[in-house]
């Protein structure tokens, strides 16, 4: 009973497009008779395109709406910490009195006041068992901190208060979520992690509780190598003066990650919060200088390490004349498969608005000897200029003319994800599919068209054919037959159809290839 037999869902972060779409109707509903509806509309959207802090908040839709409502009202902070602390205040005092209109006694708690309240719930949450990773706490522990809260500003009748201040974060300010079984927790992590780190800078700045010794080695020094505690460490470093963030920096830069360097990586996503870099030009040029090190540590087998301090690099030294020349020289001379194709997509995500970059991409993809670096770049074409004129058709001749198997397969998964409604593509898509002579090419292209285009007329015709002609013989234990992904987006879509049956027998009794035969007794087996 503690979840009151409700299903729980996740909500996935907002494409861009949806991002778009949200703002034209929130305005359309919220601003329909405000003159500058346009112009907010447009201020919003300009942030979000050019500031990679506010644009990593928008995919949330709790938080764009925040920023929607914010806007409104001012420019929207560049710093995440002071863009939490703006969007928390919309929940706990301008939601009640800008949009419904409630009275506000004169003995109510206020924003700061709850706030402060808030950060005091996050500390305690994080100490708990399962640390900051948990967003959990218990309606006694929520009680008592409160309580103590109130009663230590003087408060009457604290207790009686407190349980009423529970429901209204709840019921009224929509920050923190009833989790069933007397357990609560904040509506968003995102508000955890941001009253947890405010807390940390809170005790270290005002209330001199700790240290800036303690300050390293309780929030920096115990929880570096925690993932679920960055977002607390960088919202700190964020918070903290510019000096006191580079000593916390220097202090992550002096620990030892052997080969993995997720110190280095998390001390350049520290810097990135930091409100003014150059006061601490000292740091952030021996911080790059380690990672350029690092990368000449990263091997093949390390793949995620290389893309995370690759990309450290490239956001992190965006701005400096010789990070994208670096990038550059990995892309056309480097040892390293890793990274190469790492560096190009660092370029494509980095510098996409540099006029040079899509010629620049699309010369790799034409003239550069390196597979790897060819698909890496079809891939980031793909994804950062689809709306350019000149990529479908470049994709289209690529999966007509690479004569690499896993570049052709690149394009063809781009033109089914970005060019679906293009008329084109299914054409294009199923003569691959017939025609191409590597069967993984083949088997990917099979597999898109069900998957994108099943309901089309003579749909199952076209791959009931695949799953007869296809030339594929197996050379290896783990090749994937073409004729098999047909099955089985037959027996997917269409498992009722009369033809289905007569084709499992078919190929049971008639198939080439052993493992597919296996597949489609398997199959009858299950229909007797």
């Amino acid at each position: 009973m503690g979840n009151a037999e409700f299903r729980h869902f996740t909500l996935q972060d907002l494409e861009p497009k949806q991002i778009a779409e949200f703002l034209q109707k929130w305005h359309d509903l919220a601003l329909e008779k405000d003159p500058d509806k346009e112009l907010l509309q447009k201020r919003l959207q300009d942030a979000i395109a050019n500031s990679k802090a506010i644009a990593e908040l928008a995919g949330n839709p709790l938080l764009l709406t925040m920023m929607a409502i914010l806007n409104r009202r001012q420019e929207l902070p560049r710093n995440r910490a002071e863009l939490y602390k703006e969007a928390s205040k919309v929940l706990l005092y301008a939601w009640d009195v800008d949009h419904k209109k409630l009275q506000i006694s004169p003995d109510a708690i206020e924003s700061p006041e709850k706030q402060a309240m808030l950060r005091q719930i996050a500390y305690e949450m994080q100490s708990g068992e399962k640390g900051i990773q948990g967003n959990i706490i218990s309606r006694d522990k929520l009680l008592e901190i409160i309580t103590k809260f109130l009663k230590d500003r003087d408060f009457s009748q604290p207790r009686e208060k407190a349980q009423i201040l529970i429901n209204q974060l709840r019921e009224r300010n929509f920050i923190l979520c009833y989790l069933g079984d007397e357990y609560y927790g904040f509506v968003h992590r995102t508000f955890l992690e941001y009253f947890c780190a405010w807390e940390f800078v809170e005790k270290f700045e005002k209330q001199r509780i700790l240290t800036e010794e303690e300050l390293k080695t309780e929030a920096f020094g115990k929880h570096w190598q925690d993932e679920s505690w960055h977002e607390v460490l960088r919202l700190v470093c964020g918070m903290l003066a510019e000096k006191v963030a580079g000593e916390m920096i220097e202090y992550l830069m002096s620990e030892k990650d052997e080969f993995k360097f997720g110190n280095l990586i998390l001390a350049a996503e520290c810097l990135v919060e930091v409100r003014n870099i150059s006061t601490i030009k000292s740091t952030a040029a021996l911080l790059l200088d380690a990672l350029k090190n690092a990368t000449q540590k990263v091997r093949e087998n390390d793949f995620e390490t290389a893309v995370k301090v690759i990309q450290a690099i490239a956001t992190t030294w965006k701005n400096d004349p010789q990070t994208l020349p670096l990038l550059q020289s990995w892309v056309q001379s480097d040892p390293d498969w890793t990274v190469r194709r790492t560096a190009v997509n660092a370029i494509a995500s980095n510098y996409k608005e540099d006029a040079q970059i899509l010629p620049l991409l699309q010369s790799w993809v034409q003239s550069d000897p390196d597979w790897t670096v060819r698909n890496a770049a079809v891939i980031a074409i793909a994804q950062y200029y689809q709306e350019d004129p000149q990529t479908l058709p470049l994709l289209q001749s690529w999966v007509q003319s690479d004569p690499n198997s896993d570049v052709r397969r690149a394009a063809v998964d781009a033109i089914a994800q970005y060019y679906k409604e293009d008329p084109q593509t299914l054409p294009l898509l199923q003569s691959c599919a017939q025609s191409d002579a590597n069967s993984q090419v083949r088997y990917a292209t099979v597999s898109v068209i069900f998957l994108c285009w099943s309901k089309e007329p003579g749909m199952f015709e076209f791959v009931y054919k695949c799953a007869i002609n296809d030339p594929f013989e197996r050379e290896f234990d783990l090749q994937d037959n073409p004729r098999q992904a047909a099955l089985e987006a037959i027996l997917e879509h269409h498992r009722d159809n009369p033809l289905t049956l007569e084709l499992l027998r078919d190929r049971y009794e008639n198939d080439t290839d052993e493992e597919l035969r296996k597949f489609a007794k398997e199959e009858l087996q299950k229909r007797s």
